[in-house]
């Protein structure tokens, strides 16, 4: 069963480090009618939208939420006719085949591992990887797919207690116990593919009163089993998070509960390399991490909020509050997306004070001049120009910012014209073209003027793209204005269709190259010492139809052109 939720049940904006987090509430009923929200997981899809799998505590069932653009679709995953406890432990994968989502999760009515899929049909598929009908089996379970876009499972048998491993061969399940575990009071692993296949695993083993953090993985089909840390009588190593590196080294986040710290371990120079991400008092449950703990989500245990750190050095973090007042954090999870060279993270987590499933999203302010559209290439003394720029939103939320325009006389450097734009909000993804409403009149000829466009926004996620500087040559009107007219050789970009021209006015030493409509860099056409004259590009690449970007720099330039790439 589908139901279509409006836009926002409930949204705010808080500002942690200059910048805002968006929150929104995506399920609600209030405390006293429902609760929902726990064990939540969130994964994001190739269209940067979220995915979150969640348990419906009051009615004991699965649930999933995710956004279409528009609006949150939630509906049931799994249920039983007389309410069941089905959905705890709850973990989502989007498929690397179709980005479709499955989910692994426990029934604690059956004592079984369950497995849910979405269909081409857009039906929930369900299965049992492992229904062990003499043991409880399920708990603390998560769940990586394949290339094959076959679902591989961790998880731990709670009458035996052995963590197990399952996998999908197509029809069957194949299933193998990995490790003992002793006698753990909670049950949390984590698991992952390297780039051939393997799976590794990161879990937590109780034995007397000494909790301590464990790894294995797969080699030659027998499981090769390391301890990340041991400190007799502590309890460590709850909630691990195992992410791989591109050398398939492994990066494990988890929760010191004796100490109350957040902490993470790293595979390096043949040992493990352990490290605090937050030494707060009581901080660290339910934390998750992406890229290798280089960004993290997690639970403050004394102020009962939802935290989130990040690093790019492993030296230092810098960790802010996402939200609260209230009781909200627990059953976190992070995941990235990407908007050109900028990863921004999205947060689910569970409201326990209102039994609310909440996301958060961090907002991307970034607006950038792109073209100088008028004046341009040559004007003439004694003639006035309407200035006018282009200016795209490359953000994640809707902006509205001053853009200032100023041209200065080359050989005074003096100030020649300034106005500042209010240019009212822009869409995402979206492109404007401002028109000035005071025009320039040209006062000299043979002489050179420099243009600079700026956006002046607050808080600007990426604020080394506000500036763009182009230049004009001013030369006298020809006694017959439809003669043409010969340039001389200036600072001077042009681009049809595929074709490029750059002018130089001496030799320099700069680059030239193509970007996507996100900023992102597609293809470089020079680089390196570049001699005075007109120089002539073709893109020759392989790069589908679309809106791109020209781009030429050097020390005392920066110049974008656009253009539409038609094959």
């Amino acid at each position: 069963m589908k139901r279509w939720v409006s836009v926002l049940l409930m949204a705010g904006v808080t500002i942690a480090f200059g910048q805002a987090w968006y929150i929104e509430t995506v399920d609600s009923g209030g405390a006293a009618l429902n609760d929902v929200g726990q064990y939540t997981s969130l994964a994001i899809d190739n269209q940067n939208y979220p995915h979150i799998a969640y348990y419906d505590v009051t009615n004991q069932l699965l649930k999933y939420a995710t956004w279409n653009g528009a609006v949150w679709e939630i509906e049931t995953v799994d249920s039983t006719e007389v309410p069941g406890m089905v959905g705890e432990y709850a973990n989502l994968a989007l498929s690397p085949a179709n980005q479709r989502p499955q989910i692994g999760y426990y029934d604690a009515e059956e004592g079984h591992l369950k497995w849910a899929r979405l269909n081409s049909a857009g039906d929930w598929e369900v299965g049992i990887p492992d229904g062990n009908p003499s043991n409880d089996v399920g708990r603390g379970c998560d769940i990586v797919i394949g290339a094959d876009d076959y679902p591989h499972f961790s998880y731990y048998d709670a009458t035996a207690y052995y963590l197990m491993y399952a996998r999908s061969l197509g029809g069957t399940w194949n299933r193998d116990t990995v490790d003992t575990v002793g006698v753990p009071a909670d049950f949390c692993s984590s698991i992952l593919l390297d780039g051939s296949g393997v799976p590794h695993i990161a879990y937590y083993v109780m034995e007397g009163d000494t909790g301590y953090l464990k790894y294995a993985h797969l080699v030659s089909g027998n499981w090769v089993i390391d301890t990340v840390e041991l400190r007799p009588s502590e309890d460590i190593g709850l909630y691990p998070d195992l992410v791989l590196a591109a050398n398939g080294s492994p990066y494990i986040s988890y929760f010191d509960r004796t100490n109350g710290y957040f902490k993470y371990a790293r595979w390096a120079n043949g040992q493990w390399n352990i490290d605090i991400i937050d030494n707060a008092t009581n901080v660290g449950a339910w934390g998750k991490q992406v890229l290798g703990s280089t960004y993290v989500s997690y639970y403050d245990g004394t102020n009962m909020d939802v935290k989130y750190g990040y690093t790019s050095d492993y030296l230092s973090w810098h960790t802010e509050s996402v939200d609260g007042p209230d009781n909200v954090g627990e059953y976190t999870s992070i995941a990235l997306s990407k908007k050109g060279e900028i990863n921004f993270p999205h947060i689910s987590y569970y409201d326990a004070t209102n039994g609310d499933l909440k996301y958060a999203t961090k907002i991307l302010k970034d607006v950038q001049p792109t073209v100088v559209v008028e004046p341009k290439g040559t004007v003439y003394k004694d003639t006035s120009y309407t200035p006018r720029v282009t200016i795209v939103n490359n953000g994640n939320a809707p902006v509205a910012c001053d853009v200032r325009f100023e041209i200065k006389h080359g050989p005074s450097g003096l100030l020649r014209y300034s106005q500042t734009y209010a240019m009212p909000s822009l869409g995402v993804d979206q492109e404007t073209e401002l028109v000035y409403s005071t025009d320039w009149t040209v006062e000299d000829s043979l002489c050179w003027f420099y243009i600079t466009v700026e956006t002046l926004l607050p808080d600007d996620s990426v604020p080394n793209n506000d500036l763009l500087l182009d230049s004009v040559w001013s030369d006298t009107i020809h006694e017959n204005a439809f003669e043409e007219i010969v340039l001389p050789v200036a600072y001077n970009l042009t681009v049809s269709g595929n074709s490029i021209n750059l002018a130089l006015p001496r030799a320099v030493s700069g680059e030239l190259c193509v970007m996507d409509v996100t900023g992102s860099r597609r293809l470089t056409l020079a680089e390196g010492d570049l001699t005075q004259g007109t120089h002539t590009y073709t893109i020759d690449a392989d790069l589908p139809n679309g809106i791109y970007f020209i781009r030429f720099v050097c020390p005392d330039r920066s110049m974008i052109r656009k253009t539409v790439l038609v094959r």
